[in-house]
Formats: C-alpha cells, structure tokens, sequence
C-alpha cells in the first residue's frame, strides 16, 4: 500500500527537481526511473552542472519548495520528506530567509517533513535561512561530502 507497482515495502522511493534562476522546477531523476548504475548518475549530474553554466540569474528557491511540497502532499507513503539544497543566496534577489521557512512548513503539508540543506553562504545568510526553517529542519553543508550524512540523518532519525 503507498507504494509504486513492483517496489518492496521498505523500500526507499525519491525523485530530483532541481531549482534554478531560470525554473522552479527541473525534472532529473522521477520516482520510477531511478539511475541504475555510475553511468546515469553520471548523466544527472552533467545536466546539472550543463544548466548551472547557461541559466539565468535568479533565484527560485521558495517557488521550489512549495512545488516539492505540493507535489509530496499528493504522494501515498508512509514517511514523506523534502529536501530544499540550495546556495543560500536568497537575500540577493530580496527573498527573505522567513519565505523558505513557510514554504517547507506549509499548513496544508503537516505529515511531509521539510527540510533545507545549503551547500554555500555569503556571511551569516545560511544561518539565517536555517534559523528560519527551524530546529533540526535546516543544515549548513561546508563541504559537499557532508551532503550524504545529512541525508542519512534526517532519515534514520525518522524511521
């Protein structure tokens, strides 16, 4: 119950939109067709380092989020999460940290936990962001292999 045709209970299912100053949303990886080996993980991440290089400025952040939260709130599964990673740089284009904070603790998505994860700063700005989404909803990644526990974390402590 929940879960896709063919995948086992206990099963860990995901998807990657990614966000950019050109789109709120840009499909990567869909839950059922996720890469099966080095090659096409590979392949995600030529296309998002190829759309970093060529998008616009901007910043779409927020939108982002609520589109993840939304998109998670038709969902069926047992545990529900979001993941916002993103540079934390939101007060350039005049996007207060409050703004992503409401977007991952939407009223209409009380069984999805969301979480913001930034991989960058420019002075005190990601902290910011991480206060505003909440305790243990936000994470300040300095060095990118740190990614890979936060992502552990989050989820062991909710299983």
């Amino acid at each position: 119950e929940g879960l896709a045709p063919g995948v086992a209970a206990g099963t860990l299912q995901y998807s990657i939109v990614g966000h950019s100053g050109g789109s709120p949303a840009i499909p990567l990886v869909s839950y059922d067709a996720p890469p099966a080996n080095e090659a096409e993980r590979l392949r995600v991440l030529q296309t998002m380092a190829a759309h970093s290089q060529f998008c616009p400025s901007g910043d779409h952040t927020v939108e982002a989020a609520q589109l993840a939260m939304d998109a998670m709130a038709e969902e069926d599964a047992d545990e529900k999460f979001v993941f916002v990673v993103s540079d934390a740089n939101l007060a350039r284009y005049g996007i207060p940290a409050s703004a992503l904070g409401n977007a991952l603790a939407s009223p209409d998505s009380d069984d999805i936990a969301g979480y913001a994860v930034m991989v960058a700063s420019f002075g005190d700005e990601a902290s910011d962001i991480v206060a505003a989404v909440g305790p243990g909803r936000g994470f300040v990644c300095s060095d990118p292999a740190e990614l890979v526990d936060v992502f552990r974390e989050v989820v062991k402590s909710t299983l």
